[in-house]
């Protein structure tokens, strides 16, 4: 890692803590102290001293794009990656870019980025808002490399380079200029074969009035350099793709309507127009009709011949226009969205109105957020348990739901008035999926996440959720709202923590290692077997254990059905259930449980076996001999009860295409089957002969949820607590 600093004693230290709590251990640090008057020498003399994988180089100040040079020069690591000495990285950053160029063998991997908050709160420490047209795509290769040209920012420090790759091209920054990136990035972008994106705001960017590139806006140095990055990027583009300089030439156009009246003196504006004008209008510029979509200011100007005519006046009064709209014409458009929203959801409007002064948190109070307001896997076990433990008796306990198993007075209808009053006075919010937006966090609460279930298939930022990304581009933005709000976050060991670290980017005091409650409840169940025991209704009823053996299939969804509509829907990849259940013969029930999301609604065939759609996994769980699946995160609650696992997969090139598998372990009692059904069939019965007892979960040091609510209740946990 190259970290050039220039009085950054402010912020330096956060950024060196990031970079040396990295889960990859292997890396060096080389920093260049670019004359820095402050005390950045000495903090950097500190940290030397410490920690033997840091390397200061000291010079003459000289300027970023020196700095990085001398380092380059220096570096000796397989991969580089520039990190700015006011900014930081999330720990898992060198682990998920390496693994990827690694896998991929790239040239470059190029992340994404967040902005650190002025003021971080309840809601977060992060702004991320950055949606770019290539984010379904899981690689560039050849001429699409180009298509990094369509990124609204172009900064170095969001790639992972190949050291390798930049040495064969001769690749260094320009010196003694700000802008540097650009020419840099030019070549990069134009000579790379083969780009790994990962969708995921690895990045944090802390605005810095002081920075290099904000001050001196009453020299003429912002001009000078800018322009000299402009032309600098177009002499040294080499494009293979005939709509590239036309993306250069936009993202270029928007820069220039920035600084045009924020970095450069007003007496030279006319000059700066002029030459800009020329410089892009010696240029072949073609733009296309996909990607990012063109500015309005872009289609002026090519409607008005500003670059072919040289009609640089225009395009001043264009960007003198804009900075005087701008102001009020967002502002319209903010209020028109408003009442859009408030129109389209008038229950979400009233809770908003409703919840617009923050109430007093009521201490000991509790509310459930269901799967999809269900009652149903970790939240239903927790909360039957809460209600069944007499030291929390005392305590106000709602479930946000509609389910009547849930009694009257612990029901609260979702997105109900007195729902949204719960969720404002509770002092503790336990979720088991994504929360919705128009639920607003109290800052005087705590939100725990239990999620529902340890992911076998790649999730949200390990993933680049093909389907989802196309059809929904500010899919991730939104989900990582919802992340910064959850200050806890269980885990039921090593495996789910390393993948949720990444998946949703959590820090490690965040991550709470306790059996989900939903093991603990299966388990009970599984060692009665008995009717009583046994909350399954029809299903139950349906079952006769002591004569049959059970198979409960239960895959998991396919992003390629996402929105697809029912005609539409692929259900190429599920297991011929009648052809299964005529292998097994008479002596055997088959339970189809389709997963929650984009239900396949097969026909039921055979009499002997039963679709569920409804029933919670656990209760199914709970009566089956042997659990047949596929990418389905179940497998985990199996296993751990000893049930046997068996896998039908038909489809893995496809679903690593769409979304992507973790490495998957192989887990103790699982048995992985062939995707012939008479294969499948003769495992089966194998697994049963002789019926396998119920193991118990195997012994770990995590603690109870319920001994942590209570701890909390009363102040004892402070110190687990989020900074």
């Amino acid at each position: 890692m190259i970290i050039p600093v220039f009085n950054g004693e402010k912020y330096l230290e956060r950024c060196l803590d990031s970079v040396l709590g990295q889960t990859m251990p292997d890396f060096e640090v080389i920093i260049v102290d670019d004359g820095s008057t402050d005390a950045s020498p000495q903090i950097l003399h500190d940290y030397a001293s410490r920690f033997p994988v840091i390397r200061v180089i000291r010079q003459e100040n000289a300027g970023q794009g020196a700095a990085r040079n001398t380092a380059l020069a220096q570096a000796r690591g397989v991969y580089i990656l520039f990190v700015d000495a006011d900014d930081l990285i999330e720990r898992v950053t060198l682990q998920v870019t390496t693994e990827r160029a690694e896998l991929d063998q790239s040239d470059l991997v190029h992340f994404d980025w967040k902005f650190i908050k002025t003021k971080p709160d309840h809601l977060g420490k992060y702004d991320y808002y950055n949606i770019e047209p290539f984010w379904h795509q899981r690689m560039l290769e050849g001429a699409e490399c180009e298509q990094l040209f369509r990124m609204h920012s172009y900064f170095s420090v969001t790639n992972l380079y190949r050291r390798s790759f930049l040495e064969e091209h001769g690749l260094r920054y320009e010196e003694g200029q700000i802008y540097e990136d650009n020419p840099f990035l030019a070549q990069v972008f134009s000579l790379a074969q083969s780009v790994s994106l990962v969708h995921s705001p690895l990045y944090a960017i802390q605005a810095n009035p002081q920075s290099s590139t904000k001050v001196g806006a009453d020299t003429p140095r912002h001009m000078r350099d800018h322009l000299s990055a402009v032309r600098k990027s177009f002499e040294r583009l080499s494009p293979r793709f005939e709509t590239t300089l036309g993306d250069l030439a936009e993202y270029h156009l928007e820069k220039f309507s920035i600084y045009y009246g924020r970095r450069v003196p007003p007496a030279l504006r006319e000059e700066y127009a002029r030459e800009f004008v020329a410089l892009l209008g010696a240029q072949e510029l073609r733009f296309g009709v996909f990607g990012r979509k063109t500015s309005w200011l872009t289609k002026l100007c090519l409607k008005l011949g500003v670059f072919e005519r040289q009609r640089y006046a225009v395009l001043q009064r264009l960007v003198e226009s804009k900075d005087r709209l701008a102001p009020p014409a967002k502002k319209t458009i903010s209020a028109a969205r408003k009442i859009k929203r408030r129109l389209r959801h008038p229950v979400r409007t009233m809770n908003t109105v409703i919840s617009g002064k923050t109430p007093k948190v009521r201490p000991g109070t509790i509310l459930f957020l269901g799967f999809d307001y269900r009652y149903t896997g970790n939240s239903r076990a927790l909360f039957e348990e809460l209600r069944a433990d007499e030291r929390f008796a005392e305590r106000k306990i709602l479930f946000a739901t509609v389910d009547t198993r849930v009694p009257a007075e612990f029901r609260v209808r979702p997105e109900s008035i007195a729902f949204t009053r719960a969720a404002q006075h509770s002092e503790f919010v336990i979720a088991e999926t994504w929360v919705p937006a128009s639920i607003q966090k109290n800052p005087g609460s705590k939100w725990i996440q239990l999620w529902h279930g340890t992911p076998i298939k790649r999730m949200l930022f390990d993933s680049h959720e093909r389907e989802i990304t196309k059809a929904r581009p500010a899919h991730k933005v939104n989900k990582y709202k919802d992340i910064q709000r959850w200050d806890y976050f269980v885990v039921d060991g090593d495996l789910a923590a390393e993948r949720f670290s990444t998946a949703f980017l959590l820090e490690e005091k965040a991550m709470l290692r306790a059996q989900y409650p939903r093991v603990s409840r299966l388990s009970r169940y599984r060692k009665s077997r008995s009717e009583a025991a046994l909350p399954l209704r029809e299903t139950a009823q349906g079952l006769n254990h002591g004569l049959s053996f059970v198979a409960l299939y239960a895959p998991t969804w396919r992003d390629r059905n996402y929105r697809a509509s029912q005609e539409n829907h692929d259900s190429s990849y599920l297991l011929d259930l009648q052809e299964l259940s005529a292998k097994l013969g008479e002596r055997w029930q088959i339970i189809f449980k389709d997963h929650d999301y984009l239900a396949a609604q097969r026909e039921n065939e055979v009499e002997q076996n039963i679709h569920v759609s409804s029933d919670d996994i656990e209760d199914l769980l709970a009566v089956a001999d042997v659990l047949i699946t596929d990418y389905s995160s179940v497998e985990f609650d199996a296993v751990s009860v000893g049930l046997p696992v068996l896998h039908h997969v038909v489809d893995r090139d496809d679903f690593v295409g769409e979304r992507g598998l973790y490495s998957v372990p192989v887990t103790d009692g699982s048995l992985v089957a062939s995707n012939h059904v008479s294969a499948l069939a003769l495992a089966c019965s194998q697994s049963v002969n002789p019926r396998p007892g119920d193991a118990e979960p195997k012994p770990e040091n995590k603690e109870h949820l319920g001994k942590l609510l209570l701890c909390w209740g009363h102040g004892l946990a402070d110190e687990r607590g989020p900074n």
